[in-house]
């Protein structure tokens, strides 16, 4: 399903593809299949192979590169290139990649693209290993 202007501009249907897009320029220029991307140019370049990820919000998972992930908020997972993470909150997540991160909070997250195994709550917390885990 394709709801919005401009929503899978440049999106090749072949198959079956399984999508939502949802929005303004939603999954614009993206690929990859079971997508559901709802928000203003959500899920915007997409690349192929990045399958099965849930994206919410404005520019919400744009340029992502990863698999099995769920972003919630705005700008939550730009620039992704991980797998199987969860970033809630806005800004959460941004340039983040590595494997089962989790964050919830406004600009919480890995501090680089490294990290794995790593858990953030509260507002601006950063994770700086694998295998941490920051609250507030």
């Amino acid at each position: 399903m394709v709801i919005g202007s401009h929503a899978a501009d440049n999106f090749s249907f072949g198959g079956v593809n399984d999508i939502v897009y949802i929005g303004y320029k939603a999954g614009a220029s993206a690929d990859g299949v079971n997508n559901t991307f709802v928000g203003c140019q959500a899920g915007m370049n997409n690349v192929p192979g990045a399958d099965e990820n849930v994206f919410v919000g404005w520019h919400t998972g744009m340029n992502n590169a990863g698999l099995h992930n769920t972003f919630v908020g705005n700008l939550s997972g730009v620039n992704n290139n991980g797998f199987q993470n969860t970033f809630v909150g806005i800004g959460s997540g941004m340039n983040a990649g590595g494997i089962y991160n989790a964050s919830l909070g406004g600009g919480s997250g890995p501090i680089n693209n490294t990290i794995s195994n790593s858990v953030a709550i509260g507002n601006n917390a950063v994770t700086m290993n694998s295998n941490q885990m920051i609250l507030g």
